[in-house]
């Protein structure tokens, strides 16, 4: 079997995975961001680290072993304007109701008011695409060998990954007491099967992703000299999708609901601070989460601070009205 091919087939089936999982534990930031909010508990956001550091987990010996094939996250030039960046996406998440993720979840569930999402990122993308904006490449740290502090930071990524997730339980038990195969994954072990393909994926095939296709089509549409999408990236982000939409049957979640006109609109304008911002880190949330952060690259950490810093002061600001 030709090594392309085999490399479309691993990753549509991490994809798969990757997007079942985030149905089946209907993980989203901002949704845990307003659990926390809310119910002060933090679980749903620790779920997120544990996330980050499966990816590290896979993502660094995959570097080490095959240096000449994985490529870490580059590291770009973090300022102020990376703090605004991450700030506005958490403000366009925000506007959303759902982060990168969760957006997936909604859509593979029926919710048709985030097709607004989709068209409001093409949008924001091909807006930022206008401008021509785009960040320096700076190599800050270098983990892509296997010394002594890379092999620290794996072992720190190997003590979080572990630290959490309980296989024994991995849905959450529901209201008449039982825990069956309809249920939802507990967000630990929902956020280490989405961390451990992630961090695969993005060793395999590098950036990918619905925001990243909608990114890309967008600057085409703009520079038609650019090359095409790469053919693993698009049916790695098809089989996201299609992994989804298999949960959301899967748990009789899967109900069509028509668009309704300000909810749409408010999703559109969400999904377009998304793309835009995201062009500007660079990096969506699940690129900073899964790819920039496990390589422990500082303009990932800075961005999702700030997104995340951001998303609290909404939530809190939401609360207290």
């Amino acid at each position: 079997m030709p090594y392309s091919l085999s490399i479309i087939i691993i990753s549509a089936a991490l994809a798969f995975t990757m997007g079942f999982a985030i149905r089946r534990g209907n993980i989203c930031a901002v949704a845990a961001v307003n659990h926390w909010i809310s119910h002060k508990q933090t679980t749903h956001l620790r779920a997120f680290i544990t996330a980050a550091a499966w990816a590290g987990v896979v993502l660094l010996p995959c570097a080490w072993l095959f240096p000449s094939v994985v490529i870490l996250s580059p590291s770009y030039h973090p300022s102020e304007i990376t703090i605004i960046a991450g700030a506005l996406f958490g403000f366009g998440a925000f506007l959303n109701g759902a982060c990168v993720f969760g957006t997936i979840a909604h859509l593979s569930s029926g919710e048709m008011n985030y097709v607004g999402t989709l068209v409001g990122m093409f949008i924001g993308a091909l807006l930022a695409s206008l401008f021509s904006l785009h960040s320096e490449s700076l190599n800050f740290i270098n983990l892509s060998t296997p010394g002594a502090l890379a092999i620290c930071v794996w072992a720190a990524f190997v003590a979080i990954a572990f630290h959490d997730i309980d296989l024994r339980h991995r849905l959450i038990i529901t209201n008449d007491g039982n825990a069956h195969s309809g249920g939802i994954w507990s967000p630990f072990f929902s956020m280490s099967v989405v961390g451990a393909a992630g961090g695969l994926l993005h060793a395999t095939i590098g950036n990918w992703g619905y925001l990243t296709v909608l990114s890309h089509s967008a600057a085409k549409l703009i520079n038609p000299s650019l090359p095409d999408i790469a053919l693993q990236v698009f049916t790695a982000t098809t089989a996201l999708i299609f992994g989804a939409i298999v949960a959301a049957r899967k748990t009789r979640k899967l109900k069509f609901r028509k668009p309704r006109l300000l909810p749409f609109f408010r999703k559109l304008a969400g999904g377009s601070l998304m793309s835009f911002s995201a062009a500007i880190i660079p990096g969506g949330n699940e690129t900073l989460l899964l790819h920039g952060i496990p390589s422990l690259a500082p303009h990932a950490l800075i961005a999702y601070a700030a997104m995340l810093a951001a998303l609290i002061g909404l939530f809190k600001l939401r609360h207290s009205a």
